[in-house]
C-alpha cells in the first residue's frame, strides 16, 4: 500500500520539526521520535500493507485518518515555533503541550482502529504499543515547565485583582522579574529596552498562533505589560492617559531642587507608560507614545489611548 509511505514521510517530518523546536529541546523531542519510529516500524511490519490493502476502502480510510492525524502533529509544532526566548517558552509550554497532546491523541485513535480491523495478527500487536504510547505521552519536561508557568499566571491574577494600588503593581512586576530570573533571563536584560523590546515582540506575535486559552492569553499581557514598564525603578500602575499639562512654575521653596533635578518636559514622556520615550511614534490622530506601549495597548482596545476615540 503506497499510502504507507506517506505516513512514514510525514512522520519523519515531525520528528524532523520536533527535533529543532525550542519547546521540545531534549528529552521531549527524544519521546516524540520514540514515538514516530515505533509507529512507522509498527505499519512497515511483515503483511501489514497485505492486510490493509485486503480490508479495500475501509483500509484506506484508515490509513488517511492517520494521516490527518500527523498532518496535525505538523502544524501543532509549526504553532509552537513563535516561542525562542526563556520567557516564550514559558508562556508557551501549557498551551503548546495541550495541543501537542489532542493532536497524538488523535493519532492514537487512529492507530487503535486500525488495531481493531487487523485484530488477531501480530501487527495488531505492536499497533496495541503504539496506541498506548501515543495516548499517553511521556512530556516531563515540557509538563513541568507548564506548571510553573501556571502558577505564575495564578499569582499575576490574585495580584491584578487584589487591588490597582501602586504596592500591588510594584508586588506584580517584581513577580514577574523574579519569574522571568528563575527562567535564566539575565538582569541586564530586563533593566535595557532593547533587549525587553525584543521580548515583547515575540510575546505580541502569540495572538496569532490559535493556542492560548483566555486565561493564558490574559497572562501573556500582564507579562508584557510589566516588561513595558520594568525601568528599574517604581513606576505607577497604568492608568487611562491624559493630556499633559504644563508643568507648575517653580516656587521658592522648589527653584534650588529644580535646578539640580532636570524635568524632561511632559511631551518626552509616553501618556502610557508616564516614562521617557526612546522609541516614539506618532498614531494617525498625531499623539505620540512609546512603540512598545502603544502596540501593547492596541492588543487589546480600538481606541486612542489618549482621547479614547475609536
Amino acid at each position: 500500500m503506497t499510502q504507507l509511505a506517506g505516513i512514514a514521510a510525514a512522520a519523519y517530518l515531525v520528528v524532523a520539526r520536533a527535533n529543532g523546536l525550542p519547546l521540545l529541546k531534549g528529552p521531549n523531542a527524544v519521546e516524540v521520535a520514540r514515538l514516530m519510529t515505533s509507529m512507522t516500524a509498527a505499519l512497515a511490519s511483515d503483511g501489514m500493507a497485505g492486510l490493509l490493502t485486503a480490508l479495500g476502502s475501509a483500509g484506506s480510510a484508515l490509513v488517511e485518518r492517520t494521516q490527518r492525524a500527523l498532518d496535525a502533529c505538523l502544524a501543532a509544532l509549526e504553532a509552537g515555533s513563535c516561542a525562542s526566548s526563556p520567557v516564550g517558552l514559558l508562556l508557551m509550554s501549557g498551551p503548546f503541550a495541550r495541543r501537542l497532546r489532542e493532536c497524538l491523541g488523535q493519532l492514537g485513535e487512529a492507530i487503535a482502529a486500525m488495531q481493531g480491523e487487523v485484530a488477531g495478527t501480530d501487527g495488531a500487536a505492536l499497533l496495541a504499543a503504539v496506541r498506548d504510547g501515543l495516548l499517553c505521552p511521556k512530556l516531563e519536561a515540557l509538563d513541568q515547565r507548564a506548571d510553573r508557568a501556571g502558577q505564575l499566571g495564578q499569582l499575576l491574577a490574585a495580584i491584578t485583582q487584589s487591588s490597582s494600588s501602586t504596592a500591588a503593581h510594584a508586588a506584580l512586576l517584581a513577580c514577574v522579574r523574579q519569574a522571568l530570573q528563575g527562567e535564566g533571563i539575565a538582569t541586564e536584560a530586563l533593566q535595557e529596552p532593547q533587549p525587553r523590546s525584543l521580548l515583547v515582540d515575540e510575546l505580541l506575535s502569540f495572538s496569532g498562533c490559535g493556542l492560548l486559552s483566555e486565561d493564558e492569553a490574559s497572562t501573556v499581557s500582564t507579562v508584557v505589560e510589566a516588561l513595558l514598564l520594568m525601568d528599574g525603578g517604581d513606576v505607577p500602575p497604568p492608568t487611562p492617559p491624559t493630556p499633559p499639562t504644563p508643568p507648575m512654575p517653580p516656587t521658592a521653596s522648589t527653584s534650588s531642587t529644580a535646578a539640580t533635578v532636570p524635568t524632561p518636559p511632559p511631551s518626552f514622556l509616553c501618556p502610557i507608560t508616564h516614562t521617557l520615550m526612546r522609541d516614539p511614534c506618532t498614531n494617525d490622530r498625531g499623539h505620540t507614545y512609546e512603540k512598545t506601549a502603544l502596540q501593547a495597548w492596541l492588543q487589546n482596545n480600538d481606541t486612542d489611548p489618549t482621547t479614547h476615540q475609536t
